[in-house]
């Protein structure tokens, strides 16, 4: 289970059987994780500042970017968003 945090944005994994804590990772210069999306194991971050995070399995920040639209997933090399002709 991945959860998110306002204010300073980090994402948190958890192991649902348990409930252990499984990694904590800070997305740098992003404020508040508006939308979090696992596919093709991979973790896709939205922040409320328009800051786009890839993060792997294991929590590791695979690349972001700044966009304005609300990003959900970047699937080979096609960004899908969400808004009016997107």
């Amino acid at each position: 289970m991945f959860l998110g945090t306002a204010g300073t944005a980090t994402i948190r994994a958890f192991n649902t059987e348990n409930g252990e804590s499984l990694w904590n990772t800070g997305l740098p210069w992003a404020h508040s994780v508006s939308d979090i999306y696992f596919s093709e194991n991979k973790i896709f971050v939205q922040t409320n500042d328009s800051e786009f995070f890839i993060l792997s399995e294991d929590g590791k920040i695979l690349d972001n970017f700044k966009e304005s639209l609300r990003a959900f997933l970047m699937k080979e090399n096609i960004l899908f968003m969400e808004g009016p002709f997107a």
